[in-house]
C-alpha cells in the first residue's frame, strides 16, 4: 500500500493470503454492486480502489442478511466472530471510516505499511457502540481465519504471517473477510487460488480457473498444475494476449485444505508455450 490521489487507496500485490483477500473484494463489488471492476486495475500491477465505492456499499445486505446469498458473511459461515448481530447497527458507521482513511506506517502484519483510520475517529466509532469491536479486528488472530489465525491465549507465537507484530490495519481488517470468495473450491473440498504479481492478471486466471470448473464442467480435478495450465490457455485466447516474460516466470497455484497448503507451479518455458 502506498499513498496516491485521496480519491483511492492504492494496492500492490503482496503474499497469497493477502492478494485472495483483494481478489474477493473485488469479485464482490462485481457480484453485488455490479461494478465494472476493470476500471480498477493499473497496468503497473496494482489496484486503485475508489473511496467513493466504499461509501455507497450497501453494508447490512453485504454481511448481515439471512435471507440472500450475497450476505458475504451468512454464505461464509466463517466470520462469526468478526461480525457479531450486536453489530449490525454500527458496523456501517465503520465502513463509512474506510473511505477516509490515510497511508500509516502502522506495521500491519499483512500489508506491512497500511491504511487506517484516524484516532479521533477511532475515538468516535468507540463512543458510538464501536471500541469492542475495533480492539477485536486490530490484531490477526482466529476470528479471520480458523485455519492460520492463531488463539492469543494458547498460541501467542503462532502469526505466521509476521513475527513481530500482529497489528492490522484498519483496511486490511476489513479485506480479509472477502479471502475465501478469491478462493475456488474443488469436490475434494481443497480450495485454490492463482497467485500472480498483478492483480489483474489474478483477477482474470482464477475468474477463468473458477468457470472452467464450475457447471457443466465441475469435475474433480486432481492435477493442481493442470488447473493452472487451463487458466493460463482461456487468459491467452479470451484476451488475445501473451503473460510477459516476468509474469510466466511468477505464477503458481495455491491449494488450501484445512491447515495444508501445497504451491504448485508450471516451468517459464511452458507457461509461455501455451500462452502463445
Amino acid at each position: 500500500m502506498n499513498n496516491t490521489d485521496e480519491k483511492y487507496i492504492e494496492l500492490y500485490p503482496s503474499h497469497w493470503f493477502y492478494n485472495a483477500s483483494v481478489i474477493g473484494f473485488i469479485i464482490s463489488l462485481e457480484d453485488i454492486e455490479k461494478i465494472e471492476v476493470n476500471r480498477l486495475f493499473c497496468n503497473d500491477g496494482r489496484i486503485n480502489i475508489e473511496k467513493e465505492i466504499l461509501k455507497s456499499l450497501n453494508v447490512n445486505e453485504r454481511y448481515f442478511s439471512e435471507n440472500k446469498i450475497s450476505s458475504i458473511v451468512t454464505k461464509a459461515q466463517i466470520y462469526r466472530n468478526y461480525l457479531q448481530v450486536s453489530d449490525k447497527n454500527v458496523f456501517p458507521n465503520y465502513v463509512k471510516e474506510l473511505a477516509n482513511v490515510e497511508h500509516s506506517n502502522n506495521g500491519c502484519c499483512i500489508c506491512n505499511l497500511g491504511y487506517d483510520i484516524s484516532a479521533d475517529a477511532k475515538k468516535r466509532l468507540s463512543e458510538n457502540g464501536l471500541g469492542k469491536f475495533i480492539e477485536r479486528i486490530g490484531s490477526y488472530n482466529m476470528i479471520f481465519n480458523a485455519n492460520f489465525g492463531p488463539s492469543k491465549k494458547k498460541f501467542p507465537n503462532a502469526f505466521w504471517v509476521n513475527q513481530h507484530s500482529d497489528n492490522v490495519c484498519s483496511f486490511c481488517s476489513f479485506l480479509l473477510i472477502h479471502q475465501h470468495i478469491g478462493l475456488t473450491r474443488l469436490m475434494d473440498k481443497s480450495e485454490i487460488f492463482i497467485n500472480a504479481p498483478t492483480f489483474k492478471l489474478m483477477y482474470y486466471l482464477n475468474k477463468f480457473l473458477n468457470s472452467s470448473i464450475s457447471g457443466k464442467n465441475k469435475i474433480e480435478h486432481k492435477d493442481k498444475r493442470a488447473l493452472l495450465a487451463m487458466s493460463v490457455i482461456e487468459y491467452a485466447s479470451k484476451t488475445n494476449s501473451l503473460l510477459g516474460q516476468w509474469a510466466g516466470m511468477n505464477i503458481e497455484i495455491i491449494s488450501q485444505k484445512g491447515k495444508d497448503i501445497d504451491f504448485f507451479s508450471l516451468p517459464y518455458e511452458t507457461v509461455q508455450l501455451i500462452s502463445n
